[in-house]
């Protein structure tokens, strides 16, 4: 199995490419930046959490063989692994250098495989416990780790010698959890029994044990320098221990919940027990500086103990121990579906609207928002850039149409306000006109130069139209009503010219060019027209709903996202599909396409508020 690492500029999905319907073409799209909040957390659980040594980045792995590292600073998201796997992991951990270790095999006989992610190199694969695997820890530099399962000895493997495996004296129950001291000289696990257990981890010496209540311990971490231990488990008690002499020196009791994490700062100074609420320790004079509320299993905190990373369930949050203050506050994209995507003509420029009510402008080099425009009271549903990249308009379930002058610090206003809710914007390419579509069952269309409406088209209280587009020369307005059929009107005389029919179902998108008309359906259904003359040219039909369609300048290609998670790219004359991409593991479906001016890359929009980039290219 090949593994690449995709570099995001803040996020990246777990979206995979498959096998193309036509294996000829040689066409294909890949995945190279995706901006916004990762989709996958709502569907993955944080399996291991880990902080660099100089606390700039966070390491995430989940249940699922997905790696991800954190930039602290910028809170982007750097370096994305979708390693795929098909079942849960039966254990994860990170080294603070971001050494990623995956075991699997829930019955026994599995495999634990070692990952540089810096390059995606399977470092190394090592022949798993007999017995379920329950967990796996690496020392500080990543070069040993332990594993424990539930059964069986805890093995100790030295990965700067190939591989080398140690099987530790000890239990041949149960052993829940394991934790490695920094250089990997001190072994601890905590058993069934109640029992902590320390070995050598040079020699694979039992050194001591200790009794550590009655029920089982879930958790240990042994401070870097071998100093203290930290156990917790089903007897809602926390334990420090002093190893010089193998006492317990300190607890915390909670009232109703096991204590499940346990973990030490890189300077032995700090250290952090979740329970029902997560204490973070002064170790030295056995002090709790502060309680938070809510409890995790993934924990790990910086070399100054300054910066907590928490992994509750599929969220991962950043905390400042000093104050509590909860850091990763907000999405740094949408929080809400995105509705629609724009890009300006000169292509320096993203607009993105979304079901959060939210507008945002995004540089698409450096991959950040530049702008939030806040002011719709309710769902956006159209973006669209004047030809000169100077205005944005977005339009709402509001009942308004807004223009945002791109410039920052520039206002927006409402252009106007109607009674009913916008379903559909499109600008002229040829003209500063704009057609604005409601739920009322009319098209207004509107001259931005002179800020007024010019006429209408259609009639009140019939079925309303979405979505609709300019034809290329901006002569014909393509309009699809909400029930059914695409109707085609003279911009100037205002007459209805003709109406098409892709298929007995409602048009979900439009999309229109030199070449071509598209209409994607919510039967399945993909029609191309001629754009001259609006005859038949091809019709394909998908499984399920399209969700969004998009064209390429030229017409050579087209861009269909159906509502089962698919994201497939087409030759548009002859309806041959050149390339498939998958979200169904990443659970962030998508909902708005739009290629870029170059036709050489396109953008994705997700409902869990992404944004990805992807370009094309020819495969090997």
């Amino acid at each position: 199995m090949g593994w690449s690492l995709l570099l995001a500029v803040t996020v990246l999905l777990c979206a995979r490419t498959s096998a193309a319907a036509h294996p000829e073409s040689r066409l294909r799209a890949r995945h190279v930046a995706s901006w916004g909040l990762p989709g996958f957390w709502h569907q993955h659980s944080i399996y291991a959490v880990s902080l660099s040594p100089d606390a700039q980045h966070a390491f995430v792995a989940t249940q699922e063989g997905i790696f991800a590292k954190w930039a602290l600073a910028s809170r982007r998201q750097e370096a994305f692994f979708n390693h795929e796997y098909r079942f849960i992991l039966a254990a994860a951990a990170l080294s603070n250098t971001g050494r990623l270790a995956l075991g699997r095999g829930l019955d026994g006989g599995g495999s634990v495989e070692v990952y540089d992610p810096t390059d995606g190199k399977l470092l190394h694969e090592l022949k798993g416990p007999s017995a379920s695997l329950r967990a796996l820890a690496f020392s500080g530099d990543g070069s040993r780790l332990a594993a424990s399962a539930d059964a069986g000895p805890v093995l100790l493997w030295d990965l700067s010698r190939k591989g080398r495996v140690r099987k530790l004296l000890g239990p041949k129950g149960h052993t829940f959890a394991v934790a490695l001291s920094a250089d990997g000289s001190r072994v601890m696990g905590g058993s069934a029994d109640g029992v902590v257990r320390l070995w050598d981890g040079k020699t694979g010496r039992l050194l001591r044990t200790s009794r550590a209540g009655n029920r089982n311990v879930l958790c240990v971490a042994l401070s870097p320098d071998g100093r203290f231990a930290l156990s917790g488990g089903e007897d809602r008690t926390a334990r420090l221990w002093d190893l010089r002499t193998g006492k317990q020196v300190w607890s915390l009791e909670e009232d109703t919940y096991p204590i499940n994490a346990v973990t030490f700062s890189q300077d032995g100074n700090r250290a952090v027990i979740s329970g029902g609420s997560t204490h973070v320790l002064d170790v030295q004079n056995r002090q709790v500086l502060a309680k938070l509320p809510g409890t995790s299993d993934k924990l790990a905190l910086s070399a100054d103990g300054s910066l907590l990373a928490v992994g509750y369930g599929s969220r991962l949050q950043l905390l400042d121990t000093r104050s509590g203050e909860q850091l990763w506050k907000d999405r740094v994209g949408h929080t809400r579906a995105i509705t629609s995507l724009a890009i300006s003509a000169d292509g320096t420029q993203v607009a993105s609207g979304s079901d959060d009510a939210s507008v945002r402008l995004w540089d698409p080099v450096r991959g950040i928002s530049t702008r939030s425009l806040s002011g719709h009271e309710g769902p956006v549903v159209d973006v669209a850039f004047s030809r000169d990249g100077a205005t944005l308009l977005s339009s709402g379930r509001d009942g308004t149409l807004r223009a945002w002058e791109t410039s920052p610090g520039e206002p927006g206003q409402i252009l106007t306000r109607f009674q009913g809710a916008a379903t559909a914007l499109a600008l002229s390419p040829t003209s500063p006109l704009a057609v604005l579509a409601s739920d009322d069952g009319l098209l207004r269309l509107w001259n931005l130069t002179e800020r007024r409406e010019l006429r209408t088209y259609g009639e009140q209280r019939q079925a309303g139209y979405a979505p609709v587009v300019f034809s290329s020369d901006g002569q014909r307005i393509l309009a699809a009503r909400e029930d059914r059929g695409i109707d085609v009107w003279d911009v100037t005389s205002g007459k209805l010219l003709q109406t098409l029919m892709p298929s007995h179902s409602k048009v979900t998108d439009l999309a229109s060019n030199e070449e071509l008309v598209s209409a994607g359906t919510r039967d399945g259904v993909i029609h191309h027209w001629k754009a001259g003359t609006l005859e038949p040219l091809t019709r394909v039909t998908r499984p399920g709903p399209i969700q969004a369609l998009a064209l390429d300048p030229k017409g050579i290609h087209a861009l269909s996202a159906g509502e089962d998670y698919t994201l497939r790219l087409w030759e548009a004359q002859r309806g041959a599909e050149l390339d498939r991409i998958e979200f169904h593991l990443s659970g962030d479906r998508p909902t708005a396409v739009l290629f870029e001016p170059d036709g050489r890359a396109f953008l994705v929009g997700t409902d869990q508020g992404l944004i990805l980039r992807f370009v094309l290219e020819n495969s090997k």
